[in-house]
């Protein structure tokens, strides 16, 4: 159902819920509007009513939404060899409504419609409510199929996982028993190749040490040597001078 009603020297189609901008009404925002100059009503039957020159007992009512100002036109007037230029601007002012019902005969259109919501709700509802289940139901087929599939998958892949795994173990165990017996026979290496310079620097000092108690042993003995000789020629003086 629609109607078409005249405000500012305009006419304007609409129905419920319609948004429009009309010339400006000086009502305050938010207050409602009724337009009793209704030229036509139609039904959604195709049964339209005309008026002579209005319907009677018939009304569009509207809700203030805002006031505002439309875009900037120039206007721009010259005549050819006066000398004549004028420039000016121009911003239509309008207000906007929202169509909140259509009272014709005693109906609103804004009823009928809710009525038709209410009757119509149980069945979307019901169609909404199989459809998010169906929804669901393969949603879930979906999921258990390719769960399937993963556990195929995996049951396939598993064996040759687990040999490549085993492998790499023992060729990790090998690379570590190779590592550990190629650093033993270096380390022997470098023991046997220090040993004979340790023995050396060992017996070394040995050998000074005797030498030198050697030395000390043959200076003693000479000291004693020289004593006993000066003792005899002491006493071989003695005796000649005692002679």
């Amino acid at each position: 159902m629609y109607a078409i009603f005249a405000t500012g020297g305009k006419q304007y189609k609409v129905t419920v819920n319609d948004l429009i901008d009309v010339g400006k009404l000086d009502v305050p925002v938010g207050e409602t509007m009724e337009f009793s100059e209704v030229l036509l009503v139609a039904t959604d039957d195709g049964d339209a009513q005309i008026g002579s020159p209005y319907v009677g007992d018939t009304a569009v009512l509207g809700q203030i939404i805002e006031h505002g100002k439309d875009k900037k036109i120039i206007v721009f007037k010259s005549k050819r060899r006066k000398g004549y230029k004028r420039k000016l601007g121009h911003r239509q002012q309008y207000t906007r409504l929202r169509i909140t019902d259509v009272m014709h005969a005693g109906a609103s259109l804004a009823e009928e419609e809710v009525e038709e919501v209410e009757a119509v709700a149980p069945e979307t509802t019901e169609e909404v409510e199989t459809q998010e289940q169906e929804e669901m139901e393969l949603e879930t087929e979906e999921e258990t199929i390719i769960s399937e599939e993963e556990v195929e998958e995996v049951e396939a892949v598993a064996p040759e996982a687990t040999e490549e795994i085993e492998t790499q173990e023992q060729e990790e165990m090998e690379l570590e028993t190779e590592e550990e017996s190629i650093v033993s026979e270096e380390e022997v290496e470098e023991v046997e190749a220090v040993a004979p310079e340790a023995t050396e620097e060992v017996e070394a000092p040995e050998q000074e040490e005797v030498e030198s108690k050697e030395e000390a042993e043959e200076e003693s003995m000479v000291s004693e040597e020289t004593e006993e000789s000066e003792d005899i020629e002491k006493e071989v003086e003695v005796t000649e001078n005692g002679a």
